[in-house]
């Protein structure tokens, strides 16, 4: 009898002391595992790392254009190629392809526009449009619309757009006004987000 209690007491002691090892390890894995992950963040702080979900700039490496004359500036990629026809607007594309042809009714992908003075309502979008929708935009301080507007058959150009993206700002500062126009012709490649980013956060008025 009196081995049977001595053996029943080592068994409960060795128990005792196994459960105790195994959260004594549980803890020192937890805990070390919390160290780790806060050096990683210090460390990561201190170099000025970018984290995962850090947005970056899109437009670092993008080509800056400016106009004295016209009072305003962007940026556009670096693939993309520009033409100036000698008038105030400056013709952009993301291929030769698509890029409008001088003295004549091919005005291609892309069209930057200023107009000396108000001319808002002779360029309103809508009134030569089957239908758009719109919204205000703010850039650099100035207040604007976007349109994105079904093209109607009869738009005088030759490029075939079934759909176009039009941003339309007046500056006060400058007296000028400037439009952006995006249109979208089949077989083109896609560059609407880049031309939404030149316009929303490249594009500067100068006074």
């Amino acid at each position: 009898m009196k081995n049977q209690k001595g053996f029943s007491a080592l068994e409960g002691l060795l128990i005792l002391v196994i459960v105790s090892l195994i959260g004594f390890v549980g803890w020192y894995v937890f805990h070390t595992k919390a160290s780790v992950n806060n050096t990683y963040k210090s460390a990561v702080q201190t170099s000025g790392a970018v984290l995962p979900k850090s947005s970056a700039n899109t437009t670092f490496d993008w080509v800056s254009y400016s106009s004295e004359a016209d009072k305003y500036s962007f940026k556009y990629p670096k693939t993309w190629v520009k033409k100036d026809c000698g008038g105030p607007a400056i013709y952009l594309a993301a291929d030769q392809k698509h890029l409008a042809a001088c003295n004549s009714g091919y005005v291609g992908q892309m069209i930057v526009g200023v107009d000396d003075g108000d001319t808002r309502t002779d360029n309103n979008p809508d009134s030569g449009n089957v239908s758009c929708t719109t919204e205000k935009v703010t850039v650099d301080q100035v207040d604007g619309r976007k349109f994105v507007c079904t093209v109607s058959k009869d738009f005088p150009n030759d490029t075939g757009a079934t759909e176009s993206t039009d941003y339309l700002f007046y500056s006060s500062a400058n007296d000028k006004t400037y439009d952006l126009t995006y249109l979208t012709i089949p077989g083109a490649p896609d560059a609407q987000n880049d031309f939404n980013t030149l316009v929303t956060q490249t594009l500067l008025f100068h006074p």
